[in-house]
C-alpha cells in the first residue's frame, strides 16, 4: 500500500482593493491510501473544517467501484468482504466388482459433500458409460448397474450439483467377473 499525502500549509490571498498580501493558514492534510492495484481507497482528512471525514471506496472482485462510504469519526468505513466464490460438491469415486449379469444398486450422493455447505446436493444423471454394463437412474440419489455378460470393467461418470447449481463429476467403476458357467466366454462384451 502506498501513501501519498498533500498538504496544503499556507496560502496568500490578495485583499481586494487595499493592495496588501495577507498569509492565510491553512492546516488541513488529506491522506491518500491506495491498494495494491493503484486503486483509491481511502480518503482521510485532518485538521480544518472537514477534521477526521474519511471516504472509503469498495470495489467488486471485477474491479468496478461498488461503494462510497463516509464516515465523520476519524474511522474508516470498511467495505464489506466480498464472497468466496462457490466451489463444486466433492464426490467420492466408487470402484466396485459384481457378477456377470447381476444387478447392483449404488448411492451416489453417499459419500458426497460440498466445502461450503451448500446443500441439498442434486443427482442431476449419467454424463457418460465406458464399457458394456447397463446403467439407469432409480431414482434421485441411485444409479442401477446391470453388469455385463462377460468379465470386464465399465466405468459410469454421473453429475451432481450443489444448491447454488455448481456441478461435479464423479465415476463408478465397475469390475465385471465369475464363474465360466455364470460369463460368457464369448469375448468382451458379445
Amino acid at each position: 500500500m502506498s501513501w501519498k499525502s498533500i498538504v496544503a500549509a499556507s496560502a496568500v490571498a490578495l485583499m481586494g482593493g487595499a493592495g496588501i498580501a495577507l498569509p492565510v493558514q491553512a492546516d488541513e492534510t488529506i491522506t491518500y491510501t491506495y491498494d495494491s492495484l493503484g486503486r483509491l481507497v481511502i480518503v482521510k482528512s485532518s485538521g480544518d473544517v472537514n477534521n477526521g471525514e474519511t471516504h472509503s471506496l469498495c470495489y467488486d472482485p471485477a474491479g468496478n467501484r461498488e461503494q462510497y462510504l463516509s464516515t465523520s469519526n476519524s474511522s474508516s468505513a470498511s467495505c464489506p468482504t466480498p464472497p468466496a466464490p462457490n466451489s463444486p460438491p466433492v464426490l467420492v469415486n466408487t470402484t466396485d466388482n459384481i457378477l456377470c449379469g447381476s444387478t447392483k444398486t449404488y448411492d451416489v450422493i453417499s459419500g458426497a459433500s460440498d466445502p461450503e455447505s451448500n446443500t441439498p446436493l442434486v443427482f442431476t444423471g449419467i454424463v457418460f458409460i465406458d464399457g458394456f454394463s447397463a446403467a439407469t437412474v432409480v431414482s434421485s440419489s441411485e444409479i442401477e448397474v446391470v453388469g455385463e455378460s462377460t468379465e470386464g470393467t465399465t466405468e459410469i461418470t454421473y453429475a451432481v450439483e450443489d444448491s447454488l447449481g455448481d456441478a461435479s463429476t464423479g465415476v463408478l467403476t465397475i469390475n465385471t467377473s465369475g464363474p465360466p458357467n455364470q460369463c460368457d466366454s464369448g469375448g468382451v462384451g458379445s
